[in-house]
């Protein structure tokens, strides 16, 4: 497959056809990560045990995933400018391997001392288990941040298929391992089928190379001013993204001193946002970072609706249906009506912060482009104490798992705010405007008025019989016949190419 972001611009796919395929492949990958959490959340419920099992895979997996994510953003930029790129390639990844797999090892071999540091309200049975825990899911960290550097080199190659090939293989072996666990020591062997999982997907990366790529994987240490030159471009953004895995880890520990079982409901909640700002809302981002070629554009008016159409359905039904949604994906095993309330509670308050996430894809795009890495950097620190702030304020005055949904959205209105005056304002770049914004809001309560409609028609229609699935697709099915409808109602054009776009990714 080529790679879509290759396309000129007066080439046949557009800013959305090409966001729309690498979504395609990222939308892939994140139906597979829900078939883990779903198969995890089946084996353990809302609990002391499940606590425990999050609890310890957070820490590596955000570093490993979330961190070394910007890579495929930062290392593009990189390449580019190479004239050996396969050189940079062995170069990256040796410079990778020697930072992520000492941390992995020091995370390991200490995992009795900073886990319980991260949860201080959890029970004591939930820290005695997840120490073990912690020791082999620290190998994630090393794992993952060796995908995701594959991933930025197969990305710069055209070849964007192979890395989500990569991580559905890994999330595969990981379901079958936990399936397969016995009862007696399901916990133990889930957090080993974890890591099996991401240790496949980084070697299929790394194995593939030669054959694919024709780039031999010898190590490969760069020279000092070459080293100096990498440490500069990927510094600034993984410093950023550091913030982010602290304010995650603020929030783990503010989740401890909730309930047992909140712990895994803040991570559920966290990771299907997480998700959909990664598989859903990053091949906008990518998209326009290749388009840009590092200037800034003035006017992306248009992108900007694009991206808010696509995220509008998906905040109204999380708002709308936040229960059968829940019951749909979660509602099995161990994983009961009680906590399918507990986790719709918590998910519906993160509605907002869907359109937020979406709103700052594009200034971000564009601040990679235009390599504004301080002001990245700053939106990372403004939005993470924003958030532990709000979160901490909102839970003492009572708000429970709600806070984290709230305070989510609060961070990024003041992410998207700082993006807009530090950069966009004043380069006169133009984003939205008042009569744009009036009619995106139209759109949203129309598409939230349909999914509520046919949500209490398919009740009424099913009475005692009512089947959560049957809600959730009646509701769906309100929301997207009244969001067209309604797009088209006020001349919103954008809404042409998504559905366009949906049908030739179809």
């Amino acid at each position: 497959m080529a790679d879509p972001s290759h396309v000129e611009e007066g080439g046949s796919l557009s800013f959305l056809g090409r966001s729309a395929v690498l979504n395609l492949l990222f939308g892939t990958e994140a139906v597979v990560s829900f078939l883990l959490d779903v198969v995890i959340a089946a084996a353990f419920g809302l609990g002391a045990q499940s606590d425990a099992l999050y609890a310890a895979y957070a820490l590596p997996q955000k570093v490993g995933r979330g961190m070394f994510q910007s890579l495929t953003n930062s290392f593009m930029g990189l390449f580019a400018g190479e004239a050996d790129r396969r050189t940079a390639y062995r170069e990256a990844m040796t410079v990778i391997a020697a930072l992520a797999v000492p941390i992995s090892v020091i995370l390991s071999l200490t995992s009795a001392w900073w886990l319980p540091v991260t949860i201080p309200g959890a029970s004591a049975e939930t820290r005695l288990a997840a120490v073990p825990l912690a020791a082999i899911l620290a190998w994630l960290l090393a794992f993952l941040a060796l995908a995701e550097t594959f991933r930025a080199i197969y990305y710069h190659e055209g070849v964007v298929w192979l890395p989500t090939a990569a991580r559905v293989a890994g999330a595969v072996l990981s379901i079958v391992v936990v399936l397969a666990s016995p009862p007696g020591n399901r916990l133990a062997l889930s957090a080993w089928g974890l890591a099996l999982g991401a240790a496949l997907e980084a070697a299929l990366g790394l194995a593939l190379m030669p054959a694919v790529l024709k780039v031999r994987c010898a190590p490969a240490w760069p020279a000092s001013a070459r080293l100096r030159a990498m440490l500069a471009m990927v510094g600034v953004p993984l410093a950023g993204q550091g913030v982010n895995v602290a304010a995650t880890l603020g929030e783990q520990m503010l989740a401890s001193l909730l309930p047992p079982g909140s712990i895994t409901a803040a991570n559920y909640a966290r990771r299907i946002i997480n998700t959909l700002e990664r598989f859903v809302f990053r091949g906008f981002l990518i998209t326009t970072i290749r388009r840009s070629a590092g200037q800034i554009r003035t006017d992306v008016r248009s992108e900007f609706r694009q991206v808010m159409l696509v995220a509008i359905p998906v905040a109204v039904i999380m708002l709308a249906l936040p229960v059968p949604l829940t019951a749909v994906i979660f509602g099995r095993g161990q994983f009961g009506a009680g906590n399918v309330q507990t986790l719709a509670l918590a998910l519906q308050t993160f509605a907002p912060a869907v359109l937020g996430e979406a709103a700052t894809r594009i200034p971000s795009g564009l601040a990679y482009a235009a390599r504004r890495l301080r002001v990245l950097f700053m939106s990372a620190v403004l939005s993470s104490a924003t958030l532990l702030a709000c979160e901490a304020a909102l839970i003492w005055a009572g708000l429970g798992l709600r806070a984290l949904g709230l305070a989510t959205a609060l961070a990024s209105a003041v992410s998207f705010t700082w993006l807009y005056f530090a950069m966009l304002r004043p380069a006169r770049v133009q984003i939205v405007d008042r009569r744009g914004a009036w009619r995106l809001a139209l759109v949203a309560a129309s598409a939230w008025l349909g999914a509520v409609a046919l949500q209490a028609l398919v009740r009424a229609a099913l009475g005692g019989r009512v089947l959560n699935i049957a809600l959730l697709a009646g509701g769906t099915l309100g929301c997207g016949v009244f969001l067209v409808a309604t797009a088209y109602a006020v001349g919103l054009r954008e809404v042409r190419k998504v559905v366009g776009a949906l049908r030739g990714v179809r």
